[in-house]
């Protein structure tokens, strides 16, 4: 009887590991609907200002100023997309690893120039590899051929992440300006951007299936 009891509990080791190999790994949820908050700080917005620079919201892309302490600073609302031709946008709990696709375009202006220069960010997504490590990609160029999958700048802060639901909120992502994007944007306006300071604060508030 002992031997018995013990090929049964060795059977059902068995069985139960067979299942605990077989549960799949947890998938990546698609994005239902969404949008990024990219708030450039007071110190971004007085350097550019300084050399007379500016950043134009092209709709769906909305931009408004705001006044903090008596302190300017930028705001752009940047519309998520559910997909990019045959690609989601999706996020991973787990790993924090995700890509949002988002609509409308930036572009960046020498106002100091005549005529203006310029150039022109858009196909924006955003990306991240884990919980700390986020890009902002984009397709740089003012006209055809444009340059696609430029990661234009890049976060290695640890935002807060909170979820109400399928609500979820990314909160404290501070994108700073990456050195091909700096040259590309040197081309362009003749003005060199600031690397060391924290291009856009960003917030993702997107929903999840």
């Amino acid at each position: 009887m002992r031997s018995k009891g013990r090929f049964v509990l060795l059977a059902l080791a068995a069985v139960m590991a067979v299942l605990v190999l077989a549960v799949p790994a947890q998938a990546a949820s698609n994005m239902v609907k969404g949008d990024s908050q990219l708030l450039s700080p007071n110190p971004m917005v007085t350097s550019l200002q300084s050399k007379h620079v500016t950043i134009n919201a092209l709709s769906p892309v909305s931009f408004r100023q705001r006044w903090s302490n008596g302190k300017l600073t930028w705001w752009f609302d940047v519309p998520m997309a559910m997909k990019s031709g045959a690609n989601y946008s999706t996020y991973k709990v787990s790993t924090g690893k995700g890509t949002w696709y988002h609509s409308g375009s930036m572009v960046w202006v020498d106002a100091g120039q005549t005529p203006n220069k310029g150039l022109k960010w858009q196909g924006f997504r955003i990306r991240s590899t884990d919980k700390s490590h986020y890009y902002l990609v984009a397709t740089v160029g003012n006209q055809a051929p444009y340059v696609p999958n430029i990661t234009v700048a890049q976060s290695t802060a640890t935002p807060s992440i909170t979820h109400s639901g399928k609500k979820y909120h990314i909160d404290g992502i501070a994108f700073k300006l990456l050195p091909t994007a700096q040259s590309q944007l040197q081309t362009a306006l003749g003005e060199t951007i600031p690397t060391n300071l924290v291009l856009f604060d960003g917030d993702l508030f997107f929903t999840m299936t």
